[in-house]
């Protein structure tokens, strides 16, 4: 296995890819709703928003990869949303698609500003990453959730909502990005050795390009 792809190239990889990460989207809904505090009918604090858009923009191979992508993040979000929490299928709709429209976007962007191969290890790197997350993807998915939940639904659109959306995915974006990419790519890498044990979990990943340090450094920032 490459030790710069994100998701495996073989069939048998990309299902353990897509499987470890709908259920690691899901682990990350949950903690963000034990988090939350106001009842404004969504989390105050989405960890999974970092994950996806991390993703997004750090995987090898664009199209069959974001594919892959964005079905697991809506297929986690029908799992948290609609079947754990209640939510209707058509407010769980509203976010998937404010979600990975805004994130389409704003992963578009970062990729225009980041040099291939895509790698997490120098500041500039993580400097547009996050810039693009929180001043794109994030304000993009608060202005177009609230706004299709306000058209089919009847749900108010305040500043107060609007702030809380913006902050929840930033949050998620600043506060858990690196960490969850590198649980996905360490445990989907570790799950497909042991279903085919000629291949062998990488004790490097490229991605970080050898520099923990400075990764850590600029992920604590």
């Amino acid at each position: 296995m490459d030790d710069r792809q994100l998701i495996p190239l073989n069939w048998r990889g990309r299902i353990v890819f897509f499987l470890f990460f709908v259920f690691l989207m899901v682990v990350l809904a949950e903690i963000g709703s034990a988090m939350s505090r106001l009842n404004l009918g969504f989390s105050t604090l989405w960890p999974p928003s970092g994950l996806f858009f991390s993703a997004l923009v750090f995987s090898q191979n664009k199209a069959s990869d974001w594919r892959d992508i964005f079905l697991a993040s809506a297929l986690a979000n029908f799992i948290t949303d609609s079947m754990i929490h209640g939510s209707s299928i058509g407010i769980t709709i509203c976010f998937v698609a404010s979600n990975s429209a805004s994130a389409f976007v704003a992963a578009l962007v970062a990729r225009r500003f980041i040099a291939e191969p895509v790698s997490i290890n120098r500041l500039k790197e993580m400097f547009i990453f996050l810039s693009c997350g929180l001043l794109i993807h994030s304000p993009i998915s608060a202005t177009a959730g609230l706004w299709l939940q306000s058209m089919f639904f009847g749900q108010p659109f305040s500043v107060l909502r609007w702030g809380t959306w913006w902050s929840a995915n930033a949050l998620g974006i600043t506060c858990f990005a690196v960490l969850s990419l590198s649980l996905l790519k360490l445990f989907s890498g570790f799950l497909l050795s042991k279903i085919t044990p000629e291949m062998k979990p990488s004790t490097n990943w490229h991605l970080f390009d050898n520099r923990p340090g400075e990764l850590l450094l600029i992920w604590t920032i």
